[in-house]
């Protein structure tokens, strides 16, 4: 496992003895490190009590204690949370363990753009054209809401990898802002 991504947020972790088990936060068994924003690192996780998979968004534990980036995490949260649309992955809850404030999403198996391109290269039009489209549709979606995502790029644009669509998220609202009422 890579522990670059994630070592101060595992110091806060309970253990668990699963095999998959990188630690636990509340009813959560973190078991995949997925990724790492400014704000802090993604996992996969077991929701033990509704037994389903789900990405578990930690604050880093240097922010905890920051208001300010508290209240930034919870604006990125009600911003996703705000929006129901097939290119936006759905909030589940928000809550706090350990001290460290974290929100529950939809869990999808996937890469994001940039390690597509990073992998395949240029892509062929059609391709790019599908990518356009789910990226419009996701950005109308959070525009009908009042709310611009602010950091559109390869990074921020998830594949799902579940169907042979192969559906499109825009994912990281943490610069996202509500510009209506």
């Amino acid at each position: 496992r890579q522990k670059r991504g994630y070592a101060d947020v595992e110091k806060w972790l309970e253990a668990d003895d699963h095999p998959a088990a990188i630690g636990r936060l509340g009813q959560f068994r973190l078991t995949e490190f997925v990724g790492r924003g400014g704000m802090g690192a993604v996992f996969k996780a077991d929701d033990l009590k509704l037994q389903r998979d789900v990405a578990l968004k930690i604050l880093s534990p240097e922010l905890a204690s920051n208001e300010g980036a508290c209240e930034r995490f919870l604006r990125e949260a009600r911003a996703i949370a705000a929006i129901n649309h097939d290119n936006i992955v759905t909030i589940h809850a928000v809550g706090e363990d350990a001290a460290l404030p974290y929100f529950v999403m939809e869990y999808v198996h996937g890469h994001s753009l940039q390690e597509h391109l990073d992998r395949r290269g240029q892509l062929r039009d059609s391709e790019t054209i599908r990518i356009a489209r789910h990226v419009a549709k996701g950005l109308a979606a959070a525009h009908a809401k009042g709310i611009i995502h602010r950091d559109l790029k390869p990074e921020n644009i998830f594949m799902g990898l579940e169907d042979k669509a192969s559906t499109l998220y825009l994912i990281d609202y943490g610069l996202a802002k509500k510009w209506k009422q």
